[in-house]
């Protein structure tokens, strides 16, 4: 399973192992069985909608609350059944159990199949929007431009980038696992690059979190370029009214230029930090400087606050 935080998207691969014939059963020459998953996804009354879009199958349906539509996509053809929870396993108020069983395939001879076709088995997309035709349409491209092998090779090129050695093989291996764990909640959305807070409930962009979080995610393991596009994103969003009392602040939580919130007291002597630290490990005198006037303006509104409140 992998989750697509830069689409907003849940991707699951199943193994092509084919599941065991039944009692008294005997599988077809050539045919593998059905495989399947069971899925919690929200409850609804609403009907699944099926459409093949450019050959991927999709289904989608409307659900309750912000989220709007929850839509299941894959290249291979799937069916929905209905799945029951195993012993001991609850299903959380307000979702439900779905089935997603893949249609059986002929198995390609040894000889004539690719091993790696072979062994990928099937891939499924779970995408959501506002409406259930676009959340089909976003699952159905992620299938189409096969997002789960791109996300792997993601991966991949970020543990073959990582420089950590301790001369022990598995603490290496354990530490580059730890630095794309922390990297993986570096996004991107329409309003520049930050570091979500936390899953599932802190799926946001807080200043506090980001920059005492930014030193182990991005400067201590070299990707000094994501690191100075976060400190400047969030310096483009200081407070700039003169006759507030949160002038010169960085947002404690930015969502939106409609909804942002300036209430943290240490949010932005944590960015400054930062702003020395990237510079001293970079040498990026153009970048220090750049940054200048956002210190000044963040310095001079303490001060005066301080001021202000002391006499």
């Amino acid at each position: 399973m992998a989750l697509l935080m830069g689409r907003n998207a849940l991707a699951l691969a199943l193994e092509d192992r084919g599941a065991a014939a039944g009692s008294g059963t005997r599988r077809p020459h050539g045919v593998r069985e059905d495989d399947g998953v069971a899925l919690v996804l929200p409850r609804s009354d609403a009907t699944w909608i099926h459409r093949e879009m450019e050959g991927v199958a999709t289904c989608a349906r409307a659900v309750p609350g912000p989220v709007g539509a929850i839509a299941l996509a894959s290249a291979t053809p799937f069916r929905r059944i209905r799945a029951r929870a195993g012993r001991g396993v609850k299903t959380p108020a307000g979702f439900e159990l779905t089935g997603v069983c893949f249609a059986q395939v002929p198995r390609e001879d040894d000889g004539d199949a690719d091993d790696g076709d072979a062994n990928r088995g099937h891939a499924l997309y779970v995408a959501t929007a506002p409406t259930p035709a676009e959340a089909a349409e976003r699952a159905a491209g992620l299938a189409r431009l096969d997002a789960l092998a791109a996300h792997d090779e993601a991966v991949a090129a970020f543990l073959e980038d990582v420089r950590i050695r301790t001369g022990g093989e598995r603490a290496d291996k354990a530490l580059a696992w730890a630095a794309f764990s922390g990297w993986s909640l570096v996004t991107r959305d329409a309003h520049g690059l930050g570091v979500w807070a936390g899953l599932p409930w802190f799926r946001d962009n807080w200043g506090r979190d980001t920059f005492i979080a930014l030193p182990g995610i991005l400067l201590a393991t070299g990707r000094f370029e994501e690191a100075r596009e976060v400190i400047e994103t969030f310096a483009a969003r200081q407070n700039l009214d003169g006759a507030s009392p949160e002038h010169g602040r960085v947002p404690n939580r930015w969502r939106g230029p409609d909804d942002v919130i300036y209430n943290t007291a240490d949010g932005t002597p944590w960015l400054v930090r930062e702003i020395w630290d990237l510079a001293r490990r970079t040498g990026d005198r153009g970048f220090l400087l750049g940054m200048k006037p956002f210190v000044d303006r963040a310095l001079d509104a303490d001060r005066h606050a301080v001021v202000e409140m002391r006499g």
